[in-house]
């Protein structure tokens, strides 16, 4: 990766004119937050797009891959990074999603999502590999005592009908599966955490008004609770005392709308109204330090970071990028919160709240 030397500080005198501008020009009731951010150099190998990230074992993992046609050959690295000293520890010659959890990194491979890797972050060296035989790999969740994965079947996805989908235990010791877990709808994400995995499926009617949350007890490996959300609803996160949703509204009658709901893990109910987001696109979300993390962007307005507060469902918008980047990854790690975006070149921004 061609990088100059000037793209940090630029980054950083950007963003910092940016909190101003996204104070000004964001929402009435959205207040602009101070925040110290730290644009960190990327090894010159990156390459230019990343997939994903994650935190744990004492540092960041981002996955990275080239662009181009998919009959071409993409290079493809995931980078292990000291949180403190942001010096490269190591790196390998694969790219995926990943999640940290129980001893260990899991990545599963790109382009295809057919097998999954084990990382011994005491080593930094590739320990397991499975194949998905299942097909391609979705989400991706470690937690629970379990590596969980949710299977894509093609054929279901493109006529709309969830028959063939499964979700996918891998016992975390032995990296084999201990039980595959049929699922008659789409299954749209995936997330583990306050006690329980839980997924988000897409019905299969088209007139259907709704989608459903189902509650996976990992010690029966049984759904015991079904959640029903908003049609539009896209994508799940769990921790900081609830279980959380992001709705994405693509209705005619105007603009898109970006809103969160939260779900109390021990009634399994929704709780309160939907909190509205203060930009109308959103790139990826986390969960940590008291509050979920959205990255948002919208068109003449700079990219953002809003804060939803996870006590009192109070949103702040922090800066997280400029107009020519897309907040791609976020992560919470080292009391920060860890912030990818990509445009020519990747660029990784520490946010401290």
């Amino acid at each position: 990766m061609r990088r100059s030397i000037l793209v940090p500080f630029l980054t950083l005198a950007v963003l910092a004119s940016g909190l101003a501008t996204a104070a000004a020009q964001g929402p009435k009731g959205f207040e602009g937050t101070p925040a110290s951010i730290t644009s960190i150099p990327l090894p010159r190998e990156c390459p230019n797009e990343i997939l994903s990230m994650a935190f744990g074992e004492g540092s960041l993992w981002m996955s990275c891959h080239t662009v181009g046609p998919i009959w071409q050959h993409q290079e493809a690295k995931t980078f292990r990074i000291d949180p403190g000293t942001h010096e490269t520890l190591a790196t390998f010659p694969i790219c995926g999603r990943l999640a940290v959890g129980e001893g260990a990194i899991w990545l599963t491979e790109f382009p295809r999502f057919r097998k999954l890797y084990k990382i011994d972050p005491r080593t930094n060296q590739i320990v397991a590999s499975l194949p998905l035989n299942l097909g391609e790999a979705g989400r991706i969740v470690v937690g629970e005592g379990g590596v969980w994965l949710s299977r894509q079947d093609l054929a279901s996805i493109i006529s709309g009908h969830g028959g063939g989908n499964h979700i996918v235990r891998v016992d975390p010791q032995t990296a084999q599966v201990t039980a595959t877990l049929p699922v008659d709808h789409l299954v749209l994400d995936l997330a583990v955490g306050e006690g329980a995995v839980w997924i988000l499926c897409g019905l299969n009617s088209l007139t259907t008004t709704q989608q459903e949350v189902w509650c996976l007890d990992p010690h029966t490996n049984q759904v015991v609770a079904k959640v029903p959300v908003s049609r539009w609803t896209r994508h799940l996160w769990a921790g900081e005392g609830w279980v959380w949703t992001l709705e994405y509204s693509t209705e005619f009658t105007g603009p898109p709308a970006v809103t969160v709901r939260r779900i109390n893990p021990s009634t399994r109910r929704l709780e309160g109204g939907p909190i509205a987001m203060p930009r109308h696109g959103y790139w990826a979300a986390a969960v940590g330090l008291g509050s979920l993390w959205v990255s948002q962007y919208e068109e003449r307005l700079p990219a953002a970071l809003s804060r939803v507060n996870a006590q009192t469902g109070q949103v702040t918008v922090l800066p997280g990028g400029t107009t020519n980047q897309l907040p791609q990854a976020v992560v919470i790690g080292d009391q920060a919160v860890w912030v990818g975006s990509s445009t020519r070149l990747p660029v990784l921004d520490r946010v401290q709240p």
